[in-house]
């Protein structure tokens, strides 16, 4: 291989190893700037979408019945959610948690307004209102619906966002992986396709020097 087709070789390598190489770098920041947001939004969707079935378990009448326990248990689970249902009463009539006091307290704080500094509104209708807020009893930060269901009992559901965070974490350091192993790949195919593209090149070059 001559000079200028050696020097044709690594510019194509280099622009194609340069291109993944970029992509890469794009779809990481973007993963590592965006994800927590869409993970949020997910999660609020979830929640509404828990809370609509809910509302419509209470409204039919039959959201406290025993048979429609196993779903409730499903629903927190698929979801990763803490529920409870408290009557006008303070009862509680549904929980996912063993220890109901905290919750209890949080739902007060939360319909008496008490929040703290760290709290900020996401969605408030006249159902219900979705925030973040921080426990400072247990320094984590959570996702928390509060409404009334259509009977009239109040209802909390919440998720920790230490999961959002460490599911980002994981899916970044799976990324940046996947990318070191596809631009050691890309090096190897591009100089493959490089050396394919400049053998003509090269053949050209020998055919012009003998009939020179």
């Amino acid at each position: 291989m001559n000079r200028r087709t050696h020097s044709i070789f690594w510019q194509i390598t280099g622009f194609m190893v340069t291109s993944i190489a970029i992509v890469i770098v794009l779809v990481w920041l973007m993963n590592n700037l965006f994800l927590g947001r869409v993970y949020q939004s997910t999660k609020i969707r979830s929640m509404e979408e828990v809370f609509e079935i809910l509302d419509d378990a209470a409204d039919e009448g039959y959201l406290y019945e025993e048979e429609y326990a196993p779903a409730i248990e499903r629903l927190c689970a698929n979801e990763n959610l803490s529920m409870m249902v408290i009557s006008s009463d303070g009862t509680v009539e549904i929980t996912s948690v063993n220890e109901n006091s905290a919750m209890m307290d949080q739902l007060y704080d939360l319909m008496l307004d008490r929040r703290s500094r760290h709290s900020r509104v996401v969605i408030a209708n006249d159902d219900y209102t979705i925030q973040r807020n921080l426990d400072e009893r247990t320094d984590t930060d959570f996702l928390t619906l509060w409404g009334t269901l259509d009977d009239g009992n109040l209802i909390l559901l919440r998720s920790a966002l230490q999961s959002m965070s460490d599911s980002a974490a994981i899916s970044n350091r799976f990324l940046l992986w996947i990318g070191l192993l596809s631009l050691g790949l890309g090096v190897v195919l591009s100089a493959m396709i490089a050396r394919h593209l400049t053998r003509p090149v090269y053949a050209m070059t020998e055919i012009s020097k003998r009939m020179t």
